[in-house]
């Protein structure tokens, strides 16, 4: 599947205390007005859901199902400011909740040749929606690239595909300076990184989850599966910097994944798998995300669907379950499981929205913050 910001594990809160206030948008405006904006809908629950993707940044209050459309970009490129193929993603979101990145794919072309591939853009922006930073890159950027958590630092990989290079992840500073870099052909597909609070990275390659030291980009193995066990993939970070929630995929097609949702402490000791399915069920977890607390864990369950008439996504349900938790059965009728309820519809501007267990996201980042 392709990428929308990450994976994950940003939190921010003045950005988004402000989001519920400036909700009046073309995504939301045929909203019928009797819905009650105060109404609990998902029980004691706080915060809310960041949710990135191709052409996606929403934030879904959990307590209230309401979604509203992040401010200040220029999604559906309706000023035709970059190229007509452009594709926009909320990547991930600075600690400091005081801006924003945004991927741009295929933002312009890199040549004068007709043949000639696109260029990738990052862009930073403020609570305000004003454009902060901005540069175009020269490669193709694979996953989710990811801002420090306190806001100087990026991080990405990318694909040297004008090049035999093999791919790379980076660091580079707020104002596009090179930090470190490390090429590896072992990369994934889809690779995922987290930062740790010490600027330190998690990342995953092949059959490992790496650390690394800190604003480096070079990596030492945590913990290593065989293929039998499947593949980690979509690493978090906790708040704390103690704990790692990815998941391990045994298959994947352009339909279906088969994964598993496990947690393992920083220094590879403690491992456990967070759930599972009843039997004769795929289990198909992903978009793992912290609570701000640590006491819980969101995902989604589903399958690759169309979400629209022309994008896949992940259609299915989205879930909390206590972080410590060891191998429990997906079922709604469990007292731990909180099967996560939204006016699912102010997503495709549809007025008379009902409240639903429906839930998508195209691959991206899920963040649950404050």
């Amino acid at each position: 599947m392709k990428s929308c910001l990450p994976m994950t594990i940003i939190y921010l809160s003045l950005l988004f205390s402000s989001l519920i206030i400036s909700c009046s948008n073309s995504d939301s405006e045929n909203i019928d007005d009797d819905l009650e904006s105060t109404q609990k809908v998902n029980g004691d629950l706080e915060g809310r859901l960041f949710i990135g993707g191709d052409g996606e940044g929403w934030i879904l209050d959990i307590s209230t199902g309401i979604y509203n459309r992040i401010p200040g970009v220029d999604w559906e490129n309706k000023n035709g400011t970059y190229h007509a193929l452009a594709d926009f993603s909320a990547s991930s979101i600075a600690y400091n909740g005081n801006e924003f990145l945004t991927k741009i794919t295929k933002c312009q072309k890199a040549g004068d040749d007709p043949l000639s591939g696109y260029d990738d853009c990052l862009v930073i922006y403020g609570v305000d929606g004003t454009q902060k930073q901005g540069n175009h890159l020269f490669e193709d950027i694979l996953g989710e690239p990811k801002l420090s958590r306190d806001g100087q630092l990026m991080a990405f990989f990318y694909d040297h595909d004008k090049s035999d290079i093999d791919p790379a992840l980076v660091i580079i500073s707020r104002d596009f300076e090179p930090i470190s870099a490390i090429s590896s052909p072992g990369f994934n597909v889809s690779p995922s990184l987290s930062w740790l609070p010490d600027n330190r990275i998690v990342y995953d390659r092949q059959q490992s989850i790496y650390i690394t030291n800190n604003k480096n980009t070079v990596g030492t193995p945590i913990v290593t599966f065989d293929e039998n066990q499947g593949q980690p993939k979509q690493v978090t970070v906790s708040l704390d910097g103690k704990k790692i929630a990815f998941i391990l995929q045994t298959d994947a097609t352009f339909r279906t994944r088969t994964a598993t949702p496990w947690i393992i402490n920083i220094d590879g000791s403690g491992l456990r798998q967070l759930a599972q399915v009843e039997a004769g069920r795929r289990p198909s977890f992903e978009n793992l995300a912290w609570s701000p607390d640590g006491k819980y864990i969101f995902f989604t369950h589903g399958h690759v669907a169309a979400a629209t008439t022309t994008d896949l996504g992940l259609i299915g349900g989205g879930y909390v379950i206590p972080s410590d938790s060891n191998n429990l059965v997906l079922n709604d009728d469990h007292p731990d499981i909180i099967h996560i309820r939204s006016y699912f519809a102010m997503k495709q501007g549809r007025s008379n929205v009902e409240l639903t267990t429906d839930f998508s996201v195209k691959e991206g980042t899920v963040a649950w913050i404050p």
